[in-house]
């Protein structure tokens, strides 16, 4: 914009004035792939060992607590932190991923075929080797193997130092892309809309919502009108033009 109106205009402060205007469309910045990601993300905490961290997806009427209660504490020991309805989770994705290619192998007509199958396919998902970890899933929880009667010792500090670089690694490469900003309260932003289907006419973001809080692991408190929500700096973008203060950022 600035330069098609520079071969015909100028003013003093024009370069100013467009990019005010272009930042303070809301409109614009709801319907428009952002060119640009705000925000580093911080470092990032690991804790690597058995039983500290589970994910728990709830499908049908039964909700993650009964789940927990029924399914977990009469078999395991109890987790540290339980992940459930938290949106999107790498780790439940890759396990229905798994779970669907393998149903798309198998003749399923009865329930007993359903229930054959889902047992079948969890056995060889916890007893097959991990191709990083060197490891399945059972032999680095319970120290044994599943399939023959073979003890497996795992060292986890070097399984935590791995992890340690490879978290430092993904955070390094993810903030080159990413230009600085620094959120604060009374910022209002944009949320990304990647719930559910979404139409080709659709805009991208919603919003704009004002920021209550900023927390140190890089996620935001955005005031939804009837409740509060906490959402990843991932999925928003700042209203430049609507600031709780003024900020470094590139031009």
């Amino acid at each position: 914009m600035l330069h098609t109106i520079a071969q015909v205009f100028y003013w003093r402060g024009m370069e100013a004035d467009v990019h005010k205007l272009v930042d303070n469309c809301i409109v614009c910045l709801k319907a428009k792939h952002p060119t640009t990601r705000f925000g580093k993300l911080p470092p990032k905490s690991v804790e690597v060992r058995p039983w500290f961290e589970i994910a728990v997806d709830s499908i049908g009427p039964m909700e993650a607590a009964y789940l927990m209660d029924r399914y977990w504490f009469a078999r395991y020991p109890r987790p540290a932190r339980c992940i459930h309805d938290g949106g999107t989770n790498a780790v439940i994705e890759r396990v229905h991923r798994v779970i669907g290619e393998k149903m798309r192998t198998k003749d399923i007509q009865t329930q007993e075929d359903w229930a054959n199958f889902l047992n079948n396919t969890m056995l060889a998902l916890r007893a097959s080797n991990h191709s990083m970890l060197k490891a399945s899933s059972v032999q680095l929880a319970f120290g044994r193997d599943m399939l023959v009667d073979v003890a497996h010792a795992t060292d986890w500090t070097a399984e935590h130092r791995r992890k340690v670089e490879q978290v430092r690694a993904h955070n390094e490469r993810e903030n080159q892309g990413r230009a600085k900003w620094t959120y604060r309260p009374g910022d209002h932003v944009l949320l990304h809309r990647d719930a559910g289907v979404q139409g080709k006419m659709q805009p991208l973001f919603d919003g704009p919502f004002e920021v209550i809080a900023v927390q140190e692991h890089g996620t935001l408190t955005l005031d939804k009108g009837r409740y509060l929500e906490k959402v990843h700096i991932r999925r928003v973008r700042p209203c430049k033009g609507k600031r709780g203060g003024d900020c470094e950022q590139p031009q």
